[in-house]
């Protein structure tokens, strides 16, 4: 483990709408909450709250997410879009 077990139950006390972030060296762990939580380990994204174009149903206020929630969402798009075109494909 990277990091020590004090840490780690850091990341296990997130309320809901709440970001947790731990670095060392070139990792970063962020545990977020929305509807359920998250746990993301990060080697490129700096663990900055950014805002999307989604709005609140409650509040309609902005949402905000982690930058390594958003490329996460946008890159397992791109994976599933593969996956299914090649589940199409029948070898003969």
């Amino acid at each position: 483990m990277w990091y020590c077990e004090k840490q780690q139950k850091k990341l296990a006390k997130v309320r809901e709408r709440e970001m947790i972030k731990l670095k060392c060296d070139d990792m970063l762990a962020i545990s977020w909450h929305n509807k359920r939580q998250v746990n993301v380990l990060a080697t490129v994204q700096e663990g900055k709250m950014k805002k999307i174009k989604k709005t609140c149903r409650k509040t309609e206020k902005p949402v905000w997410k982690p930058d390594a929630i958003i490329d996460y969402n946008i890159k397992l798009g791109l994976v599933d879009k593969c996956d299914m075109q090649f589940g199409s494909i029948e070898c003969m």
